[in-house]
């Protein structure tokens, strides 16, 4: 008899490693399905793609038969990308037939409009010749009559006034093809319109009468006279104040060396002294006073003021004539930076509003100062540099920034900071570069230490954060104020779990130990900080606890992936009980903090972890009380015995 007959098939034995890869799978079709939406029915290409992923899952976490199971799943994706790749031609061959069979209507469709198109023109052509033929008429019949008109034209001509002939002389800088134009001729009225306002406006902003100019200059001289009289007196006390201090520090050394002048007294030694340095001031005097006169007779100086009165004449002539881009270049390498100010960057921003086209002319400006700084060794300021660099931005052109600032350019300042942090909060390219540019000028600015912190978190880097937070000995307040900055649930765990010491080399070690503020945080300050920083930070907090007593929040281990074992309930516990073992806290106060704490899980109604917060506060007040009560006992065994 066949055993296989006698004794019923048993099942294949399936190792756990198998069984949970199964269930695993099952789990993932379920849920991608509900996701998805697919029926159990219809042909679906997201039913396909859920099928296919389950069983690469399937494959790669089963023990046996995987090559099979491989070969088998890619014949299958061949027979279905098959299946795709004929469905789509033949779609196209569809559009491609229904499109070839449309040809001779529209062929047809065309000749009839060929068709309709000449009889049109041939009605044209005949029109042509009508009105040509009265054309012709008007034309002879005006010849007639001013035939006969001649003799009074000419006398009409002779007869007109002088100020008809100047009407009829040529428009200075119009070209005679835009005499007749009344578009041409408006815009050149408006823009002689408009520089007669801009004469009127100067003449008396920038000029005054002869008399006002008379009685300035008297008030400008006898201002002068007094200055230099008050200079006189100033330079007079100066001398004195000197002899006097000389006198004072001659009687100090005369007292020191009493003992070895013993033949001179007091009164002629400080005489000596003192007409020594008053033979050396003169002579002093004479030399300053034969090199100012010298310099008020230099005549290079007259003339280099004049030069650069004709550079800004220049300047202006260029810029009201709207050449924008030589104006630029002019001002930027103008001599001794006389124009390189912020009063040229209003000009040029004033006329950029209502500017259309790319570049503005304050941007061809920013560029030309910018690219002449070095030559000119002349540098934007903070105010010229926000200026520079907002425009750049405006008209979005991250790169020019970021060229300035690799040349140093730019002045670090908090506005040019603050500008590039609002540009790259909405912009899509370059925003890990402005960002980065951003936070380098706040590192070296102070009082914005934090921000630098925190943008070096939000460029992903939290261990070039640590380290820059221990360079610059951030204090306990410093870190709380960074975690209201980011409000990052990540970052609150990090600064609560890491050691400062762990990050840093020996040197910077002993530097850095001992100082207020040390790492890691207690995890309740950092939580009880957020609770006032308004309802999304508060929920984070909530969730962050939430996380820990179900287990759902673990460390990392040195390779950074998760161990084995996540957070149990009990370690909400643990870590309570573990919580503010530092110089810096108080029982009393990591108390209150998990009371708050406990409070805001009472609001939002999460009851297992307030219960669980107030369990841990007990057994950490009972433990404390009872080691206070053994180290007592203790120090009085102690005490006895000594």
């Amino acid at each position: 008899m066949d055993v296989s007959t006698k004794y019923p098939r048993l099942p294949p034995i399936i190792c756990d490693r198998d069984k949970i890869a199964l269930k695993e799978v099952r789990t993932y079709i379920k849920s991608e399905l509900e996701k998805a939406r697919c029926s159990t029915d219809d042909v679906d290409v997201k039913k396909f793609s859920i099928y296919s992923t389950a069983f690469s899952m399937l494959i790669s976490k089963v023990t046996v038969y995987r090559d099979i199971l491989s070969d088998i799943k890619r014949e299958y994706e061949d027979c279905i990308n098959a299946l795709k790749n004929g469905e789509r031609e033949a779609k196209f061959l569809k559009v491609k037939v229904k499109t070839m069979t449309s040809i001779p209507t529209t062929v047809h469709g065309y000749m009839k409009r060929e068709k309709e198109l000449r009889e049109r023109l041939s009605i044209l052509y005949a029109e042509n010749e009508r009105l040509e033929g009265i054309l012709k008429k008007i034309i002879d019949e005006h010849e007639n009559l001013n035939h006969d008109h001649h003799d009074e034209v000419e006398s009409d001509q002779e007869e007109e006034s002088e100020t008809d002939i100047i009407e009829l002389k040529p428009i200075p800088g119009m070209p005679v093809s835009e005499w007749i134009d009344e578009d041409a001729l408006k815009y050149a009225l408006e823009k002689l319109t408009n520089t007669l306002e801009d004469l009127k406006s100067q003449k008396q902003s920038s000029y005054v009468t002869i008399e006002e100019m008379r009685a300035a200059q008297q008030e400008f001289d006898g201002k002068y006279a007094e200055k230099e009289k008050l200079e006189e007196e100033c330079q007079t006390l100066k001398g004195r104040q000197k002899i006097l201090k000389m006198a004072a520090d001659t009687a100090r050394e005369y007292r020191e060396l009493k003992h070895d002048i013993v033949d001179e007294k007091l009164s002629s030694y400080i005489s000596k002294k003192v007409t020594a340095y008053s033979i050396k001031r003169e002579t002093t005097n004479l030399v300053e006073s034969l090199y100012s006169v010298f310099d008020d007779d230099d005549p290079s100086k007259e003339k280099e003021a004049e030069m650069i009165l004709d550079y800004i004449e220049k300047f202006n002539e260029l810029f009201y004539d709207e050449e924008y881009v030589d104006a630029a270049t002019h001002a930027a390498i103008s001599p001794k930076g006389v124009l390189r100010d912020m009063e040229t960057f209003l000009r040029f921003k004033e006329v950029s509003e209502n500017f259309e086209g790319s570049p503005s002319p304050l941007l061809v400006f920013a560029e030309a100062f910018m690219y002449s700084s070095s030559a000119q060794n002349h540098y934007a300021d903070e105010k010229i540099s926000f200026e520079c660099v907002n425009c750049a931005l405006r008209e979005k052109r991250p790169d020019l920034v970021l060229h300035w600032m690799s040349n140093g350019y730019i002045k670090s300042c908090k506005s040019v900071a603050d500008r590039l942090v609002e540009f790259a909060s909405s912009a899509s390219k370059r925003k890990t570069a402005c960002l980065a540019v951003a936070q380098k000028m706040y590192a070296e600015l102070e009082g914005s230490k934090v921000i630098s912190a925190a943008l070096l978190y939000k460029l992903k880097q939290p261990t070039r954060m640590l380290e820059f937070a221990i360079s610059e000995k951030f204090t306990r307040d410093t870190y709380l104020t960074l975690i209201k900055e980011c409000t990052d649930v990540d970052l609150v765990w990090l600064l609560c779990n890491t050691k400062g010491d762990e990050i840093l080399e020996d040197e910077t070690r002993r530097n850095y130990t001992g100082y207020e503020g040390s790492l890691p945080l207690p995890l309740s300050q950092a939580l009880a900080s957020l609770l006032s920083e308004g309802e999304e930070a508060k929920e984070m907090v909530l969730n962050l606890l939430d996380d820990i007593f179900y287990g759902q929040k673990s460390e990392q281990d040195d390779n950074g992936s998760e161990p084995e074992s996540a957070f149990l309930a009990s370690d909400l516990s643990k870590i309570i009980y573990e919580d503010g073992q530092d110089p810096y806290d108080t029982d009393d106060l990591v108390t209150q903090r998990w009371e708050a704490l406990a409070g805001a899980c009472e609001e939002s109604g999460r009851t297992e972890v307030l219960m669980e917060i107030l369990a841990a506060l007990t057994v950490r007040a009972t433990m404390k009380k009872a080691l206070d009560l053994i180290a007592e006992d203790e120090k009085e065994q102690f005490d006895y015995y000594t």
